[in-house]
């Protein structure tokens, strides 16, 4: 093997090492702070600048890596840097500079590359399409020269970062329509209601009734404290196995320990006992004869009809 080819497949394997780390990020400032640090560090930059902004407007996300022995830059610098040089990047592409102090279009921004000490640059950016969404920018605090191949990778691993920014988004818009809570695996409280308004348009259509079932059993801690965990748990299992029996929801794999709106819920008993509290005492001491009756509880559901 060459050295041109070891080289080659060394590139491929930086990418494909970034861009595992780039797509395991949950958000977009995971994103970014991958970027900058593992493209700073590999390319042995002295700063790597990763930011997102819509031309014409001020950096809506900017992370920084820098060498060792660098101090970090103010985030005013930083801000003045990226607005300058993605505008460029936009105009010419990919842009390289080897004496930034003294480049004509970077004079605005002086006193920025100044206080960053930049003696070269290079600005890659960000774009989606014809969408422009930030930009990439390497430094060094001594000259050097870009070589085309370290442009090309450097370029394939910003296509890599919009992916990997795309797939943050769509991951917070599943997360958003998801109908159930990411702690618990319940219904969310909107699912209810949409629930409740499907079983009574078909009510409607079909003309039967809909019957609302609220169920309170009391504040938990107390219940647990004077009964247990075990006791309360089976109490309750027992009374919405006997109210709903085994829900569609259910054999879908969602648990459902609250609210529920059902047609089917006019069939099942209405009877309310007395002696909840002696029951529910019964069932912690196991008897079978207590859980048996552990199903009549003090607070069994109450129905209205709408």
């Amino acid at each position: 093997m060459t050295v041109v080819e070891a080289a080659d497949v060394s590139s491929l394997a930086k990418v494909a090492e970034i861009t595992r780390k780039l797509y395991h990020q949950g958000n977009a400032e995971g994103v970014l702070k991958t970027a900058a640090n593992e493209i700073g560090a590999q390319w042995r930059s002295s700063r790597c600048i990763a930011a997102l902004r819509k031309p014409g407007l001020p950096p809506s996300s900017v992370q920084e890596y820098h060498a060792e022995g660098l101090m970090p830059v103010s985030a005013a610098a930083l801000a003045t840097l990226v607005e300058a040089l993605q505008d460029l990047a936009v105009a010419r592409g990919t842009v390289t500079i080897s004496d930034a102090a003294n480049a004509p279009e970077l004079l605005s921004v002086k006193a920025a590359i100044e206080e960053s000490q930049i003696k070269s640059l290079m600005a890659l950016p960000l774009a989606e399409g014809e969408d422009q969404i930030g930009v990439l920018i390497l430094t060094q605090n001594a000259s050097r020269t870009w070589q085309e191949s370290e442009v090309l990778v450097i370029r394939t691993l910003t296509d890599q970062m919009v992916i990997a920014l795309n797939n943050v988004g769509l991951r917070r818009l599943v997360k958003n329509l998801s109908v159930t809570d990411e702690k618990s695996g319940l219904l969310k409280r909107a699912s209810y209601l949409d629930l409740l308004q499907a079983e009574t348009r078909r009510g409607l259509q079909q003309g039967t009734a809909v019957t609302v079932l609220l169920m309170q059993f009391g504040k938990r801690s107390p219940l647990v404290k004077e009964f247990g965990e075990a006791a309360v748990r089976q109490v309750m299992d027992q009374n919405r196995a006997t109210v709903f029996g085994e829900h569609p929801l259910e054999r879908s794999g969602i648990s459902l320990r609250s609210d529920h709106c059902s047609s089917r819920a006019r069939r099942h008993r209405r009877k309310r006992s007395t002696d909840g509290d002696r029951e529910i005492a019964a069932a912690a001491e196991g008897s079978k004869a207590s859980r048996e009756r552990a199903g009549r509880l003090n607070s069994a559901p109450r129905w209205r009809r709408l």
